[in-house]
């Protein structure tokens, strides 16, 4: 982690998430699985560690984040708002356009992600 804080908290998170770390209220002791600890990949670019976690979010969330992106740095509570209502509207039209996608959509999925 080279001492970086993020890095570090998000380290020591997926060693919790993931039940690798453990705090016991009764002894008030943290406990951990050394050999787990030692197995686990450290990611050293924050771009990598940031993209995994976005991919462990619901898909709603992570189109919502691919819109937002498009918007640019800021974003106030009604451009979200205005998002998050269209996107609630979408849920069905989205599922058929899983189904019936052409090459256009695959193309702007991945200019989307490409960011």
């Amino acid at each position: 982690t080279g001492g970086n804080a993020l890095f570090v908290t998000q380290f020591l998170q997926s060693l919790w998430n993931e039940g690798v770390l453990l705090f016991s209220l009764e002894t008030n002791i943290w406990t951990w699985d050394a050999s787990a600890v030692d197995a686990k990949e450290i990611i050293d670019d924050v771009g990598v560690l940031m993209g995994k976690k976005i991919n462990q979010l619901p898909i709603g969330c992570k189109h919502a984040i691919k819109m937002l992106a498009c918007v640019g740095s800021k974003c106030d509570k009604s451009i979200l708002k205005m998002f998050l209502s269209e996107m609630e509207g979408m849920q069905g039209s989205m599922r058929r356009l899983n189904h019936e996608r052409n090459d256009q959509f695959l193309f702007l999925d991945f200019a989307v992600d490409e960011g």
